[in-house]
């Protein structure tokens, strides 16, 4: 007797979604075939300004590390009593018996450091902004966000409910004209410097706006904590807006080194945020090493503040020199450096992809950013600068840069001329 046919296999639901992203997937497996695709490697960092990608050893250009603490002894000693003294995990929430004394000592630094009287901390700076935002708008209440904002604080508005107004990317005059016809409570998030394009806005006139309107003010210092202002206290800080802003949300997993996100604000901000913030309620309070690691590197930051110096001349220095060989860096003036493909070039992607490439044979170590994360017609490649860099490894990076985006296209002659 013949065995029956199998019935044809019913197509399960992620095989639906596999067919919606499938132009997306192809575009990987292209570029996994070209030897192109260049995420997700297990890489090994420092020590010093190098990282080993591959088993070879390249010139880090793609780590937030700025001052150069992640690997730095004290701070690796600072995680490693944390961990003698308290265990590698929390064990509990922070409402419920997850916060050790060390806790508290790094919530008062953070408090202290960015000018207000308190602060806690998350275990990532993801969360932080999810369970800041979240806690204080939902539906009938209206958040203006530049356009460039976070993905973490986009997502946390569509969680919260509240409606999102987008303005063009530091343009305050429109921020202005959104918040005239805004409703409910309004919330005015910003970054201090936006992590994809290295600028940022004039934070006191956005405070004049929101002011205008009655509106509260964010700003997200992730990548201005611990490298703006003398002593690190970020953007805020150094612009004398302490005051003024209501929520500073800051991480500690750049400058600092390690991992996590706080939030300081006054009092009565920081006690609303305990006992309504599911991202703070509704998790493991951040484990103790980083704990340990985020105040040993506050230590050497406090001890060592020439580091902040450093890095900032190291950017001028290397921001001139680019610009100068006709780079195209548009605003940036942050240890971020992108450098753009010249608009109206439909083949942008694989001059990046290219460049990127002539860079790793160069032994320089920087990512491509393509969409997705940016728009089709913004597409680039972007640096990162850190503290430990000499002037002649710049200096060298800088022509192999030239060198690789000159052969590429990414630099053009006429511009070189600029």
């Amino acid at each position: 007797m013949l065995a029956p046919t199998p019935a044809a296999p019913t197509p399960s639901g992620f095989d639906a979604f596999h067919a919606a992203w499938k132009p997306f997937l192809d575009v990987l497996a292209e570029l996994r075939r070209m030897g192109s695709y260049p995420y997700l490697e297990h890489a090994v960092v420092g020590p010093g300004p190098w990282i080993e990608v591959g088993g070879e050893r390249l010139l880090n250009f793609g780590s937030n590390d700025y001052l150069a603490l992640a690997r730095d002894p004290r701070v690796i000693e600072g995680a490693a009593e944390a961990t003698r003294r308290y265990g590698v995990g929390s064990s509990g929430s922070a409402l419920y018996g997850g916060l050790t004394p060390l806790h508290g000592v790094l919530e008062e630094r953070l408090a202290a450091l960015t000018r207000q009287e308190r602060a806690i901390v998350f275990p990532s700076g993801y969360q932080g902004n999810v369970g800041v935002i979240t806690a204080l708008v939902g539906r009938g209440d209206t958040v203006l966000l530049d356009r460039a904002d976070h993905a973490s604080i986009v997502d946390a508005c569509t969680m919260a409910g509240a409606a999102i107004r987008l303005f063009h990317h530091n343009d305050l005059d429109h921020l202005d004209r959104r918040l005239a016809t805004a409703t409910g409570r309004r919330l005015v998030v910003v970054e201090s410097f936006y992590s994809m394009d290295g600028d940022g806005p004039d934070l006191r006139r956005v405070c004049e706006v929101a002011e205008r309107h009655g509106a509260m003010v964010m700003v997200d210092e992730a990548h201005s904590f611990g490298i703006c202002a003398p002593d690190g206290g970020g953007a805020v800080v150094e612009q004398g807006l302490s005051e003024r802003v209501a929520v500073v949300f800051g991480t500690l997993s750049k400058a600092l080194g390690g991992q996590g996100g706080f939030v300081a604000g006054n009092a009565q901000l920081i006690d609303h945020l305990q006992h309504t913030s599911h991202g703070y309620i509704f998790t493991t309070a951040i484990a103790p090493p980083l704990v340990g690691a985020a105040v040993a590197a506050l230590d050497v930051l406090a001890a060592e503040p020439e580091r902040i110096a450093r890095l900032w001349a190291l950017t001028r220095r290397f921001q001139a020199a680019l610009r100068a060989a006709g780079c195209d860096l548009r605003a940036s003036r942050h240890p971020i450096t992108p450098i753009f493909v010249p608009p109206g070039d439909d083949s942008a992607a694989m001059i990046v992809f290219q460049t990127t490439r002539a860079l790793r044979v160069a032994r320089i170590w920087a990512l491509p950013v393509l969409p997705p994360v940016v728009p089709r017609e913004d597409v680039r490649i972007r640096f990162r600068l850190r503290a430990d860099l000499s002037e002649a490894l710049l200096a060298n990076a800088v022509d192999a840069i030239v060198a690789a985006g000159r052969a590429t296209g990414m630099i053009r002659p006429a511009a070189s001329a600029a």
